[in-house]
This record gives structure tokens, C-alpha cells and sequence, in this order.
């Protein structure tokens, strides 16, 4: 068996990885998502494709985001056949995913090529963490990896069951925190791997240590709280774009927790959806986080992505079937019913749980246009975290030019961006920015003078679903019973910036000093994507190039 990185080397989008393996006839991909890092290294899509797409036996996707499925249309597009395998969730959202995809220009591919995915979603009845057979001695084993819904990390195991089987692990996103120790609102803690022969990190935040503080669930809901106190005495819009999977769902649930705890003050809060592809994938969400699995040799049963988090803040008991089914209850209200529906009351858990009600309104129930302030104080979730299209893009160009606004960032931006443009604004006041020359302009034809910006503009943290240097290295150097172990003795480091592999790689190799751990790291180099890597020697990587050009690798 041999692996390629054709994607997210020395960037943070476009996730590809193509294994093979001649004498057995196999040629699959781990992941094959969309480069939205704008062209600054060559991409595999952007000449003469490095395999034939019709050779290609299955994708094997680690989960739903446009940078790791985004491309997986236009395989078929160029004569792929084969089925993706992945979680029933991933194979759900991702669907709904590419159909948004499909709609925007220069994607390359269309809603035909969507409807012809073959999904192959893994069996609901085999918990997580199970081999699955894809073909004679290939399989797969998924961990959930903490991210979104659905999300794992991909163990791909070859050879007979026993000792002599090898493999090798795809960390995919992982998530922040780890057990009892959740940081985001809804998902559960990510799953450490078995050892493997080798692994794959990402590395997205591997130069980020975040403090206690920025950790802290606590801290998260009060500095959403403080805001939206400003915007009820303002009488004001609170504004958060938000991605559309993941983002919007844990921004909603944290905002009717803080409606809840307080409704005498937040009463007349109106909360505003306008993310037409968070609408729709919202029942999937709600749907998945009901669910639950029989894990481990134990038979112990625990619910498969919603976690923990959810039970503290509620004042439920996790071990509970009636306080399990009110914690799924409020998860559900919160994703798909509408303010004003009349649902049972939650009568078990604390005043919060018991104060907890649907807060959500659509443009229609408001008698709203995106082209008018809101009357009265308002909570706008809308979609495009970027600022740049979508509702944001209809949204930002009135409300910003108004001092009843609050412009509120919920984390990562692409540099140059709107958003990111307005957040370098934060620490300048509207009476400055009276000074400046410039304009913040859409694709839309809308622009607006930056001395025109009057809204408050800021930046809200503790809602990134990556995890940090800290979770990264303890996802391969972790405790197993008495022991710390290693994902693998070879970790390969992509999904990052070079800053960030960098780092990272220098933690770990500190790391496995401590442990008198033997580490090889090895950080793939965008002047390389053509390299093999062997994963059939136990301590070296003896590299194959097409013939192109002898490869050389920098660790």
C-alpha cells in the first residue's frame, strides 16, 4: 500500500488523499474536497488529473464540510462509479451540502451529478469503532472525531485480521476538548484511536494554545449574553453570519440557553434564522443527536454525537432514560420548531430546562426584508460566516451603516474577506473611521464607505469546532488504562498552514522525547504532490515520484 497527498498540503482546504495498491488491485481516496484557499499552491484539479477517475474504486469521507466532499460531484462528473462510504449523517448533510453547491457558478458541477452519489452510509446497528469490510482484507474503522455531526476520523486497515494487518488512521477535523471536558455547545468529546502503523493530522490550529478561558463554556455563553443585553437596552439587531453547518446550530442552542435562564429579561427577544441550507439541514441534525449505539465490549449504551455539555447545562442525568429524552427534546425544539408552536413543557433538569421554549422566526413571521432595520431588539443568525454571499451579503450593507447594530464575528475568516475587513475595524470607533478613504464592497454591486460604518463591530470567540495543539497532540499521545500510548509511530501533518505544521510537528517530537516515545513526523510539501509514500516499511518511507521528477522530502 502506498498514499498520496494531493490535497490540503501547506493549506487548510481541499482535503485529498489517494491510496493504492497495485498487487491487490486497490485505488481509493480518503476525502476529495474543494480548495477554497484561493490558488496560493497548486492544486491537483488545476491541470491534467493525477489518476483516472473511472480507476477509482470507492471515497472514503470523514464528513460533510464543502472542503473534504466538494469535489466528490465531479469525479462522477469525469466517470467515477464507485459509492462513498461514510456515516449515515455525513451522507445526509453532505447531500444537502453539494445540492447548495451545485447551485453556484463555477463549481463545475451540477444537480445531476449530485443525485448520482452512491452513498454508502456505514450500518446504524454496528457502533462506531468496528471494522467494516469494503473489499477482501480492506476495511474500515470510524471513531467519531468531535468536529460536526457526523464527523469521524478513518482508520484503514489492509491484510488478514491478526497481527501482520497494517494500517493507517485520517485523524479528519477534530474537534476541541475531550471527555467530560466538552468545549462546544452540542457534540460530543472526540474518540483517541487505536494504534495504527501510521496516522494523518491535520494541523489547522497546531500554532494555537488556547487558555482556560477560551475553553470555557461558561465564558462563551456570557459573552454571547453581554451582547445580547446590549441589544435589548439598544432596542438594536445583533447580526452573527455563521457557517451553516455546525456554527448556526451550536449559535441557536446557546441562544435559547441564555433566553431561558433569564426570560423575564430576555422576553422580547426576537431570534431571526436566515441560512436557507442550515434550515435545511437542521432535522438532520436534531434527528442524529437522538440517536444512540451500544459501545465497547462492555454493552454499555450512550448517545452517539450529543454530549455531556448538554446534560450540565440542563440539570439532567445522562444515565436517566426520561431525563435523556428531555435533553433530546430541547435539542430538537431548538434545531426545527418555530417560535409560537406549542409544545409539551420540559418539566424534569432546572429553571432552564424548564423555562426552555422555541425562539425561532423566519422573514416571513417577522414581516421582515433584508433591506430594513428589524424593529425592536433583534437576534439575526443568517448564513455566510464570510460575509461575502447569501443573506449576509444582503444583510450587512443596511445594518452596518446603523449604530443600533452589533456586528458579530463567530469565528474563522478568510483573509480579505468582508468579514475579515470589518473585524480589522473592531478597535477603531465610528469617529475614526470618519477618517478613512476606503469602501467594503460585495459581489452583489452593494459597497459601503468604511466612514459610513456606524455599527459596533465584534468579535465573539469560543464557538471554533478544531481542536487546538493541545487536543492535536493528545489525539496521538494519549492514556490507555495505566499507559500512554501513540496513535502511530509515523504521523504525516497536512490540513494546515506550514506555520502551523511546523509547530505542531516540533510539539510532538518534544512530546515523544518526554515519553521516550520513538516519533518519525513528516510534513508533505506542495512542491511534492507527487510523492509516494510506502506504508509498507516499518521505520522508513522510501518515496516514488511519477516521472516527472525525483521527489525529495523535507521533515
Amino acid at each position: 500500500m502506498r498514499v498520496r497527498f494531493l490535497g490540503a498540503v501547506g493549506v487548510v482546504t481541499g482535503s485529498c488523499t489517494w491510496l493504492r495498491d497495485e498487487a491487490r488491485g486497490w485505488s481509493f481516496l480518503v476525502d476529495c474536497g474543494l480548495n477554497l484557499d484561493g490558488g496560493r499552491v497548486p492544486h491537483w484539479t488545476d491541470g491534467p488529473w493525477p489518476f483516472e477517475p473511472s480507476r477509482i474504486q470507492f471515497v472514503a469521507l470523514t464528513h460533510a464540510h464543502l472542503d473534504h466532499c466538494g469535489l466528490i460531484p465531479l469525479l462522477y462528473k469525469h466517470g467515477f462509479k464507485g459509492p462513498v462510504y461514510c456515516t449515515t449523517e455525513t451522507a445526509l448533510i453532505a447531500q444537502k451540502v453539494l445540492e447548495e453547491a451545485a447551485r453556484q457558478p463555477d463549481v463545475g458541477y451540477t444537480a445531476r451529478e449530485v443525485a448520482s452519489i452512491a452513498w454508502r452510509p456505514f450500518r446504524g446497528d454496528l457502533p462506531l469503532g468496528q471494522p467494516r469490510p469494503v473489499a477482501t482484507d480492506l476495511f474500515l474503522r470510524a471513531y467519531r472525531s468531535g468536529h460536526i455531526v457526523g464527523a469521524v476520523s478513518l482508520a484503514v486497515l489492509w491484510g488478514s485480521p491478526g497481527p501482520n494487518q497494517r494500517s493507517i488512521v485520517f485523524s479528519g477535523d477534530v474537534g476541541p476538548g475531550c471527555e467530560d471536558d466538552e468545549v462546544t455547545p452540542l457534540i460530543r468529546f472526540p474518540w483517541r484511536p487505536a494504534p495504527a502503523n501510521f496516522a494523518v493530522l491535520e494541523s489547522t490550529y497546531g500554532n494555537l494554545v488556547r487558555s482556560s478561558e477560551q475553553r470555557n463554556p461558561a465564558v462563551r455563553l456570557a459573552s454571547l449574553e453581554a451582547l445580547i443585553e446590549r441589544t435589548v437596552a439598544l432596542k438594536g439587531t445583533l447580526l452573527m453570519p455563521a457557517f451553516a453547518l455546525g456554527r448556526v446550530q451550536d449559535m441557536l442552542f446557546d441562544l435559547h440557553a441564555i433566553v431561558a435562564k433569564a426570560p423575564h429579561r430576555f422576553g422580547n427577544l426576537k431570534v431571526l434564522l436566515d441560512a436557507p441550507l442550515a434550515s435545511r439541514i437542521q432535522p438532520i441534525v436534531a434527528k442524529a443527536l437522538g440517536d444512540s449505539e451500544v459501545t465497547g465490549k462492555t454493552g454499555k449504551v450512550r448517545l452517539r454525537w450529543l454530549g455531556k455539555q448538554v446534560f450540565r447545562l440542563l440539570g439532567l442525568d445522562d444515565t436517566d432514560p426520561d431525563d435523556i429524552d428531555a435533553a433530546i427534546a430541547i435539542c430538537q425544539q431548538t434545531l426545527t420548531a418555530n417560535r409560537g408552536v406549542d409544545l409539551p413543557a420540559v418539566t424534569r433538569g432546572n429553571e432552564i430546562a424548564r423555562n426552555w421554549r422555541p425562539l425561532v422566526q423566519s422573514l416571513k413571521d417577522l414581516g421582515l426584508s433584508r433591506d430594513a432595520q428589524p424593529e425592536g431588539p433583534t437576534v439575526i443568525v443568517c448564513g455566510s460566516a464570510d460575509g461575502e454571499n447569501g443573506a449576509a451579503a444582503q444583510w450587512l450593507p443596511t445594518l452596518i451603516r446603523n449604530s443600533l447594530t452589533i456586528v458579530a464575528s463567530t469565528g474563522y475568516t478568510p483573509g480579505g474577506s468582508v468579514m475579515t475587513r470589518l473585524m480589522a475595524l473592531v478597535a477603531t470607533s465610528p469617529h475614526e473611521r470618519r477618517r478613512h478613504t476606503g469602501s467594503i464592497e460585495w459581489a452583489n454591486g452593494k459597497a459601503v464607505r468604511v466612514r459610513d460604518i456606524a455599527a459596533d463591530l465584534v468579535r465573539l470567540s469560543g464557538y471554533s469546532a478544531h481542536a487546538d495543539q493541545q487536543d492535536l497532540v493528545n489525539w496521538v499521545f494519549h492514556r490507555h488504562g495505566d499507559r500512554e500510548v501513540r496513535s502511530a509511530p509515523v504521523v504525516f501533518i497536512q490540513h494546515g498552514e506550514d506555520l502551523q505544521r511546523g509547530k505542531l510537528a516540533e510539539v510532538l517530537q518534544e512530546r515523544a522525547a518526554g515519553l521516550c516515545h520513538e516519533l518519525t513526523v513528516i510534513q508533505p510539501r506542495p512542491c511534492n504532490l507527487e510523492a509516494w509514500h510506502s506504508l509498507e516499511a516499518e521505520t522508513t518511507l522510501p518515496i516514488e515520484c511519477d516521472t516527472r521528477g525525483v521527489a525529495t522530502l523535507a521533515r
